[in-house]
């Protein structure tokens, strides 16, 4: 009888071990109003939940500490235009049974309620000038982009952005290389992405390799090794060099090799229906192609879009020439063998495979190299 008591009790522990703990973000974000909401996104999914004057409590589900990115949800208004997404979100990482606090704005706010966001918010605090002074001009950035500003006050504030995040990433570094046993080092690549944690995946110990955030961990070795494939790439892809060949499926699920064009131009166009400068440059493109199509082709390599969103955007703009759309694998993926860095890229390639030009965002001076080159 004892027994079996005891194997009951052993098997209600067992049960009552696997159910979650309830964990939970709570806060208040300034600056709302009664009506405003969150969009809060992680691996379970996206959640919109109410926050009426910034006050809101979150239940995070997952049995795995995971990543949680909150945004404003943007509101429609009368006229059924859409609020801008606010794209810089607030990024914390939950652990299951440890409820967090949140206070302050998108901005600038504070995490309490555990171990780690203790050592985090330390951290913080001596990034605090560096971090402050980056947030300000990605503010600024960002404004030119919604406001479509002149190119080159977009460009030179992005040079600014640039220079803060080195400052940033320079103080990091510091914290970083003492600290190779600390989920909060992780967590600071993981969210920064700065070019120096490459140099750290291998030092960091087996609690961080194999422990809790394992996923964290794989997932950042595998950006920073197509970040290593983007710098072989650039020693390829370089005016003058041969275009290396590739196989791509279709519009129609065929394969399409690049090679199968030699003898015509070739403009590479690597875009996405999430782009916007990408889709501005579409007019002029069909314009330039309807006036060339007999020496010149298009090939239109889709990225980052699902292979139905593609179709429809290609339906959509009504896009005559080849198009393929990318393949992700790592091995295949074209944005990593043409070391593409930004949308979109056009690469102009001569009938005989070289490539003649290279030419990232919506530019004159590609239209200008087609108009040379077409009167040769």
């Amino acid at each position: 009888m004892m027994k079996k008591i005891f194997m009951l009790l052993g098997a209600f522990v067992l049960l009552c071990s696997q159910v979650p703990h309830d964990t939970f973000l709570r806060g208040k974000v300034k600056g709302f109003v009664s009506d405003d909401s969150l969009w809060i996104w992680s691996a379970t999914g996206k959640d919109t939940i109410a926050a009426p004057n910034g006050e809101f409590t979150y239940q995070f589900k997952e049995e795995h500490p995971g990543m949680v990115r909150i945004f404003k949800y943007p509101k429609t208004f009368a006229d059924g235009k859409m609020e801008a997404l606010r794209m810089n979100p607030i990024s914390l990482l939950m652990f299951p049974g440890q409820s967090l606090e949140f206070s302050g704005d998108f901005d600038s706010y504070s995490i309490t309620g555990n171990a780690f966001y203790e050592e985090y918010n330390r951290v913080k605090n001596m990034l605090s000038h560096e971090d402050s002074v980056r947030i300000s001009i990605n503010k600024e950035y960002m404004q030119l982009m919604r406001a479509e500003a002149p190119r080159n006050e977009i460009m030179s504030k992005f040079e600014e952005l640039k220079e803060a995040d080195a400052k940033l990433h320079e103080r990091m570094k510091e914290y970083v290389d003492g600290h190779m046993d600390s989920y909060v080092s992780l967590f600071l690549l993981y969210k920064y992405r700065p070019q120096f944690g490459e140099k750290y995946m291998d030092k960091f110990t087996e609690k961080i390799k194999n422990g809790e955030l394992k996923e964290m961990y794989t997932e950042l070795s595998s950006h920073y090794a197509k970040m290593a494939a983007r710098r072989a790439a650039a020693s390829v892809i370089k005016e003058g060099k041969t275009a290396p060949d590739f196989l791509l499926k279709d519009i129609n699920g065929k394969d399409f090799a690049l090679s199968s064009l030699r003898g015509k131009y070739v403009v590479l166009d690597f875009w996405g229906s999430w782009c916007g400068w990408c889709i501005k440059g579409i007019p002029e493109m069909k314009k330039m192609y309807e006036k060339y199509k007999d020496r010149l082709e298009i090939v239109g390599v889709d990225c980052r879009d699902s292979e139905q969103t593609w179709k429809d955007a290609v339906k959509k703009y009504d896009l005559k020439w080849t198009n393929v759309i990318n393949n992700t694998e790592r091995d295949k993926d074209m944005t990593l063998k043409y070391n593409i860095s930004g949308f979109p890229t056009k690469i102009i390639i001569s009938p005989d495979g070289r490539i003649v030009k290279i030419v990232v965002g919506e530019k004159p001076e590609f239209y200008d190299t087609i108009e040379k080159l077409m009167k040769e």
